[in-house]
């Protein structure tokens, strides 16, 4: 019995699809098929069954109990890890921007200096993030969307929810209003995150909605909420950000949208991760009210 194959299984069973664990797992099928089938004769059981005419399978009662003491076994592998080489013991953490700079910041005054300091930031937009989490390239990873989230490959943990407003100069004559529809805004140019932030989606989405397409064409896309921010402030344009991220800047007014336009956040991890006792501490603490 090799580590190789309790992590393929693993994944199988998580899936529940071969096609998809192997393309995760970056190996062709008929080999994650052969690693399965060589189990399963070591054990003496079997432990999948496979639905006729598609890549989806079933775990046997015999499958669920090896799937257990997997997750088990698995688990305290990577606690052995963490306690052999505690000096390498770390975690890499996606945090989208505006979250990283107006929201995480809050969360981390549950965590020691050690536990800080054994994170790895990964800065990038959501959208990035999300499929850095489904190859495994994060341990875990904020996420920022306009609707609540729910995908099976994941566990969630819900932070909290913020809203949308339209953000201008102190000096723009729109800084009076007291609510805005995007309606409103009709020739009207927009700074914006790239497109690798959810915060650039919800906007565009927005826009289509309301039939701003010339508004659309012309985004000016920044990679910075700093920036963003500061071009606003010099009445450069307008932006489309969570009120979070500008209730103390004096140069910009947050106008309320008529509808308003939610950004729920959540902590993620993937369902395929066994996660150390480290990584279960500083989950614990980032998500803890």
């Amino acid at each position: 019995m090799r580590i190789e194959q309790l992590k393929y299984f693993s994944k199988i069973a998580k899936d529940r699809n071969l096609t998809k664990a192997a393309a995760e797992l970056y190996i062709s099928q008929p080999s994650l098929s052969q690693s399965i089938k060589n189990f399963e004769e070591e054990l003496g059981v079997k432990l999948f069954n496979r639905k006729s005419g598609i890549r989806q399978v079933e775990l046997t009662p015999e499958g669920e109990i090896v799937e257990r003491y997997t997750d088990a076994i698995l688990q305290s592998l990577a606690n052995m890890e963490n306690e052999l080489h505690p000096q390498k013991a770390t975690i890499t953490l996606g945090v989208p921007p505006i979250i990283g700079a107006y929201i995480f910041p809050k969360l981390v005054s549950n965590l020691s200096l050690s536990d800080f300091n054994s994170i790895t930031f990964i800065e990038e937009g959501s959208t990035l993030l999300l499929d850095f989490l489904l190859k495994n390239k994060l341990d875990m990873s904020f996420l920022g969307t306009s609707e609540p989230f729910d995908d099976p490959n994941f566990e969630k943990y819900y932070i909290m929810r913020d809203y949308f407003s339209i953000i201008v100069s102190k000096n723009n004559p729109l800084s009076q209003l007291s609510t805005i529809n995007f309606s409103d805004l009709k020739n009207q140019k927009f700074i914006t995150l790239g497109k690798n932030f959810s915060q650039y989606e919800i906007l565009k989405n927005q826009l289509i909605e309301a039939a701003l397409s010339n508004e659309l064409e012309n985004l000016l896309e920044v990679n910075e909420v700093q920036t963003a921010k500061a071009l606003i402030a010099a009445n450069k344009g307008i932006g489309f950000l969570i009120s979070s991220a500008v209730n103390e800047d004096s140069d910009l007014v947050a106008i309320p949208l008529k509808i308003p336009v939610y950004f729920y956040i959540y902590l993620l991890v993937s369902r395929t991760k066994h996660l150390s006792d480290l990584e279960k501490k500083i989950r614990d603490s980032l998500i803890y009210k």
